[in-house]
Protein backbone atom coordinates (compact mmCIF):
# COMPACT_ATOMS: atom_id res chain seq x y z
CA UNK A 1 0.00 0.00 0.00
CA UNK A 2 2.84 2.28 0.97
CA UNK A 3 4.83 1.34 -2.40
CA UNK A 4 1.34 2.32 -4.34
CA UNK A 5 0.71 5.68 -2.61
CA UNK A 6 4.75 6.71 -3.29
CA UNK A 7 4.19 5.57 -6.86
CA UNK A 8 1.16 8.23 -7.04
CA UNK A 9 2.97 11.00 -5.06
CA UNK A 10 6.07 10.18 -7.52
CA UNK A 11 3.96 10.32 -10.99
CA UNK A 12 1.73 13.10 -9.66
CA UNK A 13 4.89 15.43 -8.87
CA UNK A 14 6.52 14.62 -12.30
CA UNK A 15 3.38 15.37 -14.02
CA UNK A 16 3.08 18.80 -12.40
CA UNK A 17 6.80 19.40 -13.23
CA UNK A 18 6.07 18.43 -17.11
CA UNK A 19 3.25 20.86 -17.13
CA UNK A 20 4.72 23.81 -15.53
CA UNK A 21 7.93 22.97 -17.77
CA UNK A 22 5.53 23.07 -20.80
CA UNK A 23 3.50 26.07 -19.67
CA UNK A 24 6.55 28.19 -18.28
CA UNK A 25 7.05 30.38 -21.46
CA UNK A 26 3.13 31.01 -22.02
CA UNK A 27 3.23 32.07 -18.14
CA UNK A 28 6.02 34.01 -18.41
CA UNK A 29 4.66 35.87 -21.60
CA UNK A 30 0.97 36.35 -19.96
CA UNK A 31 2.81 37.58 -16.49
CA UNK A 32 5.21 39.90 -18.62
CA UNK A 33 2.47 41.24 -20.82
CA UNK A 34 0.19 42.31 -18.03
CA UNK A 35 2.96 43.47 -15.63
CA UNK A 36 3.78 46.13 -18.47
CA UNK A 37 6.80 43.61 -19.53
CA UNK A 38 9.80 44.62 -17.59
CA UNK A 39 10.90 45.28 -14.27
CA UNK A 40 11.50 49.03 -14.60
CA UNK A 41 6.85 49.50 -15.49
CA UNK A 42 4.77 50.57 -12.43
CA UNK A 43 1.58 52.02 -13.13
CA UNK A 44 1.94 54.76 -10.70
CA UNK A 45 3.92 56.59 -13.16
CA UNK A 46 3.51 59.54 -14.66
CA UNK A 47 3.56 58.58 -18.31
CA UNK A 48 1.03 55.91 -17.52
CA UNK A 49 -0.93 57.99 -15.63
CA UNK A 50 -1.70 60.32 -19.12
CA UNK A 51 -4.43 58.70 -20.56
CA UNK A 52 -3.13 60.09 -23.98
CA UNK A 53 0.42 58.93 -23.66
CA UNK A 54 -0.96 55.67 -22.76
CA UNK A 55 -3.20 55.44 -25.65
CA UNK A 56 -0.51 56.35 -28.00
CA UNK A 57 2.16 53.77 -26.35
CA UNK A 58 -0.42 50.85 -26.75
CA UNK A 59 -0.95 51.64 -30.21
CA UNK A 60 3.01 50.49 -30.95
CA UNK A 61 3.51 47.23 -32.72
CA UNK A 62 3.28 43.96 -29.99
CA UNK A 63 6.82 43.10 -30.59
CA UNK A 64 8.27 46.40 -29.29
CA UNK A 65 5.61 47.93 -27.05
CA UNK A 66 6.92 46.66 -23.70
CA UNK A 67 10.69 47.99 -24.76
CA UNK A 68 9.00 51.54 -25.12
CA UNK A 69 6.86 51.36 -21.72
CA UNK A 70 10.23 50.14 -19.85
CA UNK A 71 12.46 53.21 -21.72
CA UNK A 72 9.92 55.93 -20.77
CA UNK A 73 9.50 54.50 -17.61
CA UNK A 74 13.12 54.49 -17.14
CA UNK A 75 13.91 58.17 -18.09
CA UNK A 76 11.19 58.86 -15.20
CA UNK A 77 12.57 57.17 -12.98
CA UNK A 78 16.59 57.45 -13.61
CA UNK A 79 15.94 60.91 -15.11
CA UNK A 80 13.04 62.78 -13.34
CA UNK A 81 11.58 63.94 -16.48
CA UNK A 82 8.48 62.72 -18.11
CA UNK A 83 7.63 61.66 -21.55
CA UNK A 84 4.57 62.68 -23.42
CA UNK A 85 3.65 60.31 -26.60
CA UNK A 86 2.47 62.53 -29.96
CA UNK A 87 3.02 60.48 -32.30
CA UNK A 88 2.99 55.86 -32.31
CA UNK A 89 1.35 54.12 -35.04
CA UNK A 90 0.34 55.90 -38.17
CA UNK A 91 -1.69 54.84 -41.09
CA UNK A 92 -0.67 55.33 -44.33
CA UNK A 93 -3.36 57.61 -44.87
CA UNK A 94 -2.35 60.12 -42.04
CA UNK A 95 1.17 59.65 -43.26
CA UNK A 96 0.78 60.55 -46.69
CA UNK A 97 -1.45 63.62 -45.65
CA UNK A 98 2.25 64.95 -43.05
CA UNK A 99 3.94 64.33 -46.45
CA UNK A 100 1.97 66.52 -48.16
CA UNK A 101 1.96 69.67 -45.73
CA UNK A 102 5.79 69.03 -45.50
CA UNK A 103 7.97 67.39 -48.27
CA UNK A 104 10.33 66.41 -45.68
CA UNK A 105 8.54 63.78 -43.99
CA UNK A 106 8.70 60.50 -44.92
CA UNK A 107 6.33 58.96 -47.63
CA UNK A 108 3.39 56.65 -47.14
CA UNK A 109 4.85 53.14 -46.27
CA UNK A 110 8.51 54.49 -45.51
CA UNK A 111 7.43 55.53 -41.94
CA UNK A 112 8.78 53.47 -39.07
CA UNK A 113 5.68 54.74 -37.31
CA UNK A 114 3.66 53.14 -40.41
CA UNK A 115 4.19 49.72 -38.98
CA UNK A 116 4.28 50.94 -34.81
CA UNK A 117 7.98 50.56 -34.21
CA UNK A 118 8.54 54.38 -33.57
CA UNK A 119 7.30 56.89 -31.16
CA UNK A 120 7.07 60.95 -31.12
CA UNK A 121 7.73 62.58 -28.01
CA UNK A 122 7.78 65.53 -26.05
CA UNK A 123 9.70 65.94 -22.53
CA UNK A 124 8.32 67.63 -19.12
CA UNK A 125 10.71 68.56 -16.05
CA UNK A 126 9.74 68.02 -12.93
CA UNK A 127 7.80 71.51 -12.71
CA UNK A 128 5.73 69.56 -15.58
CA UNK A 129 7.38 72.43 -18.28
CA UNK A 130 7.73 71.10 -21.42
CA UNK A 131 11.84 71.36 -21.76
CA UNK A 132 12.33 68.88 -24.73
CA UNK A 133 10.42 69.23 -28.46
CA UNK A 134 10.91 69.44 -31.69
CA UNK A 135 12.56 72.94 -31.82
CA UNK A 136 14.84 71.92 -29.17
CA UNK A 137 18.48 71.37 -30.42
CA UNK A 138 20.38 68.32 -30.60
CA UNK A 139 22.86 69.21 -28.11
CA UNK A 140 20.08 69.61 -25.36
CA UNK A 141 17.90 66.86 -26.38
CA UNK A 142 21.89 64.81 -25.65
CA UNK A 143 23.11 66.48 -22.65
CA UNK A 144 18.79 65.55 -20.74
CA UNK A 145 20.37 61.64 -20.86
CA UNK A 146 17.50 60.25 -22.67
CA UNK A 147 19.17 59.63 -26.33
CA UNK A 148 22.12 57.76 -24.29
CA UNK A 149 19.70 56.07 -22.86
CA UNK A 150 17.23 55.16 -26.00
CA UNK A 151 20.61 53.77 -27.83
CA UNK A 152 21.82 51.98 -24.62
CA UNK A 153 18.47 50.31 -24.67
CA UNK A 154 18.97 49.74 -28.86
CA UNK A 155 16.48 52.30 -29.70
CA UNK A 156 17.74 54.60 -32.97
CA UNK A 157 17.14 58.48 -32.44
CA UNK A 158 15.76 60.79 -35.37
CA UNK A 159 18.23 63.77 -34.20
CA UNK A 160 20.86 61.16 -35.82
CA UNK A 161 19.27 61.73 -38.92
CA UNK A 162 21.26 64.03 -41.53
CA UNK A 163 18.80 65.50 -43.45
CA UNK A 164 16.24 66.06 -40.97
CA UNK A 165 16.01 67.50 -37.64
CA UNK A 166 13.92 65.22 -35.76
CA UNK A 167 14.94 64.54 -32.52
CA UNK A 168 11.88 63.73 -30.84
CA UNK A 169 11.99 60.83 -32.73
CA UNK A 170 12.50 57.12 -31.06
CA UNK A 171 12.34 53.81 -33.17
CA UNK A 172 13.14 50.55 -33.71
CA UNK A 173 13.97 48.41 -37.13
CA UNK A 174 13.62 44.48 -36.14
CA UNK A 175 13.64 44.16 -39.97
CA UNK A 176 14.83 46.60 -42.29
CA UNK A 177 11.74 49.35 -43.95
CA UNK A 178 11.68 47.78 -47.43
CA UNK A 179 11.10 44.30 -45.72
CA UNK A 180 8.38 46.17 -43.17
CA UNK A 181 7.03 47.84 -46.52
CA UNK A 182 7.28 44.45 -48.83
CA UNK A 183 5.09 42.01 -45.80
CA UNK A 184 2.58 44.64 -45.70
CA UNK A 185 2.04 45.05 -49.14
CA UNK A 186 2.08 40.99 -49.27
CA UNK A 187 -0.82 41.15 -46.36
CA UNK A 188 1.61 39.50 -43.80
CA UNK A 189 -0.39 41.13 -40.80
CA UNK A 190 -2.39 39.83 -38.23
CA UNK A 191 -5.73 40.51 -37.23
CA UNK A 192 -4.97 44.17 -36.25
CA UNK A 193 -3.39 45.01 -38.61
CA UNK A 194 0.73 44.86 -37.49
CA UNK A 195 3.18 42.82 -40.09
CA UNK A 196 4.03 39.41 -38.66
CA UNK A 197 7.43 39.33 -37.63
CA UNK A 198 8.74 35.82 -35.99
Amino acid sequence: MGYKKSTKIILGVALISIVLLVLQNPIKKALKSSLGGYKWFDESLKWYRDEKTKNIVETLHPKIVDEFKEFISRVEKELGLQIIATSGYRTWKKQAALKKANPKNAAAGDSDHNYGFALDINVLNKDGKNILRKATSKKKWEDSGIVKMAKNMGFKWGGDFSNYHDPIHFYKQPISKGEMKREYLAGNIDNKGYIKIA
